[in-house]
């Protein structure tokens, strides 16, 4: 233990060490920060219900007059998240559908595993890339809340790692609910 606090004072002296934040497990038993090796064989997998959200999309520009209102459809398996989002992240590289039904048009990708209601009339208009939807604003779940007043702008943002065998190709982000919505947030 010596030898590692006498090379903590070598790294802090060589400034080497760094302020910095990040998520951390938190034990609500005993209120303090979980390590890694503390949440080992931890983990049970769980059957979670998923819900889909649709939530809007504001215009690019002026909008034109009598334009469809737009949105874009989110799935998660973490809803108590939701009102720590910031973005919504989409493969740059994934073909998204433009869909159109009774509420407007709405956006979810090609290939993925959330689908529409047949009965809801959905019909698709058109095709996008991810990189088409890159940097649309849009209104959050819960900009009630006055955590949620902190947030600035609410955007679309890129992430190679979205995917969409689960969900709508379309990922929703809360960078202090898990690592890597925060180190997307650092970037985006």
């Amino acid at each position: 233990i010596e030898y590692i606090w006498h090379f903590l004072k070598v790294c802090q002296k060589k400034r080497w060490l760094t302020r910095g934040l990040r998520p951390m497990p938190w034990c609500p038993r005993c209120g303090t920060a979980l390590s890694q090796h503390e949440l080992i064989d931890s983990y049970e997998d769980v059957t979670h219900r998923a819900v889909t959200l649709r939530l809007p999309l504001f215009p690019k520009g002026r909008p034109k007059k009598g334009a469809e209102a737009e949105s874009i459809l989110v799935w998660t398996t973490t809803p108590w998240t939701l009102p720590a989002n910031t973005a919504l992240a989409v493969h740059p590289g994934l073909t998204y559908l433009k869909m159109r039904d009774a509420k407007g048009i709405f956006y979810l990708s090609k290939g993925a595993a959330v689908r529409p209601d047949p009965k809801s009339g959905a019909e698709v208009v058109g095709e996008v890339k991810g990189r088409a939807l890159l940097g649309r604003k849009y209104k959050g779940p819960f900009e009630e809340l006055a955590a949620q007043k902190k947030v600035k702008v609410r955007k679309v943002v890129a992430w190679k790692d979205v995917g969409e065998a689960e969900g709508a190709g379309v990922v929703h982000i809360a960078p202090g609910c898990g690592a890597e919505d925060f180190e997307l947030s650092k970037t985006a």
